[in-house]
């Protein structure tokens, strides 16, 4: 790829040839939501273009972002020039910058060329002192695509900018890739080799990249850029150019941003990630696309989104028509990037948003290593899923988000556990400064089951799905109220809502669960009262009372039980099962008196057999009666026979035997005797009645 670039005022054609291939996709995340098609309420445009241009070619900036490019064609996408609000420049100088390109929909067509392919550009100054000596090089990470098949592969180049006469030489620098020359300018090109992941491959549709640059001091002390890109197969360095001749250096190189002033080729110490033609200074046409592109610079701590963004760069020659890039912002993470789009007439470049318009969140953690975690609210409450938009070293960040109230946490990657910081609202135009003096509390579950799993829903955080007997959370200073349950409901938490009162120290909870508990009533009828008797239920017992009720308390499930027979009654049911099924169950035991036995054998077979007034029947001259315990009055009777009586007592389960061998005939000495009597005793009436009449 050939880049053209005003050094000394004159144009001079600095030749590139790329043969670039495109890469499958890693999911670059400017967020969760708007990673793939954009589509409504995924992402938010920033304030319109409207006036931006005329506004900046009016302010007090020491650099002028012009010069190069006034309207398209023009590179498109985002940059940063060091020059904020109103045109105020500013410098900062990075180890590393990472551009982020999501590709929902591409199609460029140069027609001269008949070529469908593009360059995606991730453009810095790298910048070293050697010998007193200030370096300027101008590195390019660029991806090269063909919009047709959806090819992608990786190319570097280096410039020599540290004069507007700098060359390059092949002691200058040496690496994967080599210097050559073209019309007396060398540069110095690689083609990463096509064996490494990731490279020369067909994108998918809805596909991400990563381009990446890290300046560093290499071990004899000689600065060195590192080129890397990342499309889903992890980071591959593909490119390491050491500029070998300054050796031992005490002060590593950086990428420079500056809106002071140009470099010493007249050129930008800008950064920019910016769509462009396929070399040699060419354009392309944007037939129909929508890309978005985030940069991002490491601030020590973390990688940070640019706080004031161009949606043009002003470096490289390669250039796109009818493409429009506006400021966007994601709905979710409040992250910010550029939105590229097709649109066909007269497109405007300039500032697309400003730090006036941004705000910046920085959090003082006692937290080594994390990931910040946010969602942003909206009038309803949380827009959606907490979103990942930063990882982060050394217990602080600074992230550059759209204003408004986001709910925050963080992940600490020592623990794998969240912390929340509960809501934080950021000001356009404001960096808001959170102390996270975050403090550890243990929650310790007692009287669930071994492998028992549990929920804790903690004020401010979360609902927790806990698996073992110990959740660790880590909280700031306050108040928090939290509720617990048992996945098992067959068990209730004792505790299952409380307090917990952070207040510069750590702590512990104790969380008690209990079997949920139902009352199984035995209530008998039928005892006399005072009586005893008891029950056993699946083994518990045996319970006694002399009362109508035992109670047992359980938890759900089935149980087995038997009642014990209670002196001369019986249950009328001794055993059985009852089912408690989330509420209390009742039994009714009826209890009722044993009975005794009557036997004996009687003749004459035809007698008749009278207990206490109530006649049974005899069989074949035998009887077997069964009566309840008492005393009875028993009468055997039969014609010609003289009667029999006894009194019984039938006590329960016993057998009485009926003390007779049979009846007794009548004799007929006797009937006679009675007849004599008869006749004397009416002999004696008789003539006491006629010696009463002669007496008159």
């Amino acid at each position: 790829m050939i880049f053209l670039k005003n050094i000394t005022g004159k144009i001079v054609t600095l030749c590139v040839v790329i043969v670039v291939l495109l890469s499958s996709v890693l999911v670059i995340l400017i967020e969760n939501n708007i990673t793939g098609s954009v589509v409504p309420g995924a992402s938010d445009p920033m304030p319109s273009l409207s006036e931006i241009r005329g506004q900046l070619l009016s302010t007090r900036e020491q650099i002028n972002p012009y010069n190069s490019y006034r309207s398209e064609p023009a590179p498109i996408g985002i940059a940063d020039y060091g020059l904020g609000n109103n045109g105020n420049p500013y410098n900062y100088s990075t180890s590393s910058f990472v551009g982020n390109v999501t590709v929902n929909s591409i199609s460029f067509y140069n027609s001269s060329m008949s070529s469908y392919n593009m360059t995606f550009q991730l453009n810095l100054n790298f910048v070293f002192k050697y010998n007193s000596i200030s370096y300027d090089y101008w590195v390019q990470n660029v991806a090269y695509l063909n919009t047709f098949n959806m090819q992608i592969t990786f190319i570097d180049n280096i410039w020599n900018l540290s004069s507007s006469r700098a060359n390059m030489a092949n002691s200058t620098v040496t690496g994967n890739g080599t210097v050559t020359n073209f019309n007396s300018t060398a540069f110095y090109y690689d083609f990463s080799n096509s064996s490494l992941a990731g490279n020369n491959i067909t994108l998918s549709k809805n596909a991400s990249f990563l381009l990446k640059m890290n300046a560093i001091l290499g071990p004899t002390g000689a600065p060195e850029v590192v080129f890397l890109y990342d499309d889903g197969y992890g980071w591959v360095a593909y490119d390491r150019a050491i500029f070998h001749f300054a050796n031992n250096l005490k002060q590593s190189p950086y990428f420079f941003v500056s809106g002071n002033s140009y470099n010493p080729a007249n050129t930008y110490y800008d950064a920019e990630l910016v769509m462009g033609g396929p070399g040699n200074g060419s354009s392309s046409n944007d037939i129909n696309s929508s890309v978005l592109l985030m940069l991002e610079y490491y601030n020590g701590n973390n990688y940070q989104t640019i706080q004031n963004a161009y949606n043009f760069g002003g470096d490289t020659g390669e250039t796109v028509y009818n493409a429009l890039s506006r400021g966007i912002y994601g709905s979710l993470s409040g992250r910010l990037g550029a939105h590229v789009t097709n649109s066909t007439g007269s497109n405007p470049i300039g500032q697309i948003y400003n730090s006036s318009e941004v705000s910046d969140l920085k959090v003082i953690s006692n937290i080594s290593e994390g990931a910040l975690y946010v969602s942003r609210l909206g009038s309803t409450g949380k827009v959606g899923n907490f979103v990942n938009v930063t990882n982060f070293v050394g217990g602080s960040f600074n992230v550059t988000l759209y204003n408004g109230t986001y709910s925050v946490k963080i992940l600490d990657y020592s623990t794998g556990k969240f912390q929340s910081l509960g809501d934080i609202t950021l000001i356009k135009g404001k960096e808001t400064t959170f102390f996270s003096n975050i403090y550890q509390v243990i929650f310790l579950e007692k009287g669930l089951p071994s492998g028992s799993s549990w929920y804790l829903n903690l004020s401010g955080t979360t609902p927790l799905l806990i698996n073992g007997n110990k959740e660790t959370l880590y909280l700031q200073n306050g108040t928090y109220n939290y509720t617990l349950s048992a996945t098992n409901r067959d068990y209730f938490p004792v505790n299952g809502t409380g307090t917990v009162f952070v207040n510069g120290t750590s702590q512990n909870m104790d969380v008690q669960f209990s079997l949920v508990h139902f009352n199984v009533t035995f209530t008998e009828v039928g005892l006399p009262p005072g009586s005893s008797w008891t029950v056993t239920l699946n083994g518990r017992g045996p319970a006694a009372t002399s009362g109508s009720s035992i109670i047992f308390s359980v938890g759900n499930g089935t149980y087995d039980y038997v009642v014990q027979r209670a002196g001369s009654y019986v249950p009328s049911q001794s055993t059985g099962a009852v089912t408690v099924n989330g509420k209390s169950e009742t039994v009714t035991v009826s209890f009722a008196i044993l009975d005794g036995y009557l036997v004996g054998s009687i003749k004459p077979s035809e007698a008749t057999l009278v207990i206490n007034g109530t006649s049974y029947f005899i069989t074949n001259g035998s009887f077997n009666i069964s009566l309840k315990p008492g005393n009875y009055s028993v009468v055997l009777s039969a014609a010609g026979y003289v009667t029999y009586t006894a009194n019984v007592t039938i006590t329960p389960l016993n057998v009485t035997h009926l003390q007779t061998n049979g009846l007794v005939k009548e004799s007929k000495t006797g009937f006679i005797i009675e007849v004599i009597i008869f006749l004397l005793l009416m002999t004696g009436a008789i003539g006491s009645m006629i010696l009463s009449r002669r007496r008159r």
